[in-house]
């Protein structure tokens, strides 16, 4: 059970306390951690299940944001699941792969993350495609955080993942029944991604020029908000084929695009003005100065005020 994620220190237990109990699973030989301290709390439960792995962590932020990271000792392919938005993605993870997480104070983070088979996913190249890119990263021939695209699932999925956590079988009722039950999960997502695919590919054809003009518009007001879904609603079109046809375009996802372009203009302002960290922050999209901070040294390696000074200077 190779997936982690990095967190700072707290008070450790192998139980649930009393008030999370409605959380535990409902299967054997369940392994539980739940960590406590003024970050938040933290619960880990994993188990093994017919050669599959099933794991659920829930995270309660208090006052402050919480930086993490998920990470993997191993190379594994798992499908990630966000109760909080109703997504789900398949994606790769490895030794030489991480995976930032900011998580939001004051809230409620609940995922889920399912690890089917090597042999699983194996006997299904053939007819997915798409998992032979994933299925070479697993192989160690290819170094990047991969994924296959995020869907929204819906209450039948959600009926799915508690017969998944919930079911009384035992013996090797249970064990051929998680097996039938993850594989059913693991196709049904993967035809999904499918047949978006097919219908993606001609509505990217179809919406060129509106991606070209949302490209200028990034390239004319990069601090200006952009929002996938609304954007992707505006022009008829599901949010994946946007995030395709832009990636067709630029090479880079909506997100990235707007970030890299900020991050120029944010150079630019730190060696030709004098304005304050906190006002170049706000005039490249940033309310938040410490986080425009946090961003710029992310993406530079430095923070603003050490490269303005650095090339001032030149």
């Amino acid at each position: 059970m190779p997936v982690n994620i990095s967190l700072p220190d707290g008070k450790v237990l192998s139980e649930l306390p009393t008030r999370y109990r409605k959380l535990a699973l409902n299967i054997p030989r369940t392994s539980v951690q739940f960590i406590s301290s003024r970050w938040g709390v933290f619960i880990n439960q994993s188990v093994e299940i017919a050669g599959h792995v099933y794991r659920e962590q829930y995270v309660e932020v208090t006052s402050s944001d919480l930086s993490l990271t998920l990470s993997s000792t191993t190379p594994v392919i798992f499908l990630q699941v966000s109760l909080n938005s109703t997504h789900l993605c398949m994606r790769y993870l490895g030794p030489d792969v991480s995976i930032p997480l900011h998580l939001s104070a004051n809230k409620i983070y609940h995922t889920i993350y399912i690890e089917p088979s090597v042999s699983l996913l194996s006997q299904l190249l053939s007819t997915y495609s798409m998992l032979s890119e994933l299925m070479t990263a697993f192989s160690g021939l290819y170094k990047s955080t991969l994924e296959l695209p995020y869907s929204k699932y819906s209450g039948t999925v959600r009926v799915e993942l508690d017969k998944i956590k919930n079911n009384l079988l035992t013996g090797d009722a249970r064990t051929k029944y998680y097996d039938n039950r993850i594989a059913d999960f693991t196709i049904a997502y993967l035809d999904g991604v499918h047949r978006r695919s097919f219908q993606d590919s001609r509505l990217i054809a179809l919406f060129d020029t509106e991606i070209l003009s949302l490209i200028h518009k990034i390239e004319s007001s990069p601090e200006l908000l952009f929002n996938i879904e609304d954007l992707a609603k505006n022009m008829g079109i599901t949010e994946r084929a946007l995030q395709n046809g832009f990636r067709l375009k630029t090479g880079l996802t909506v997100l990235q695009y707007v970030q890299q372009l900020r991050m120029s203009k944010a150079k630019t302002l730190l060696i030709r003005s004098e304005l304050p960290i906190a006002d170049i922050g706000l005039e490249v999209g940033y309310s938040d100065s410490s986080f425009f901070i946090r961003v710029f040294k992310k993406s530079t390696g430095v923070a603003p005020g050490r490269y303005r000074s650095t090339f001032s200077e030149v």
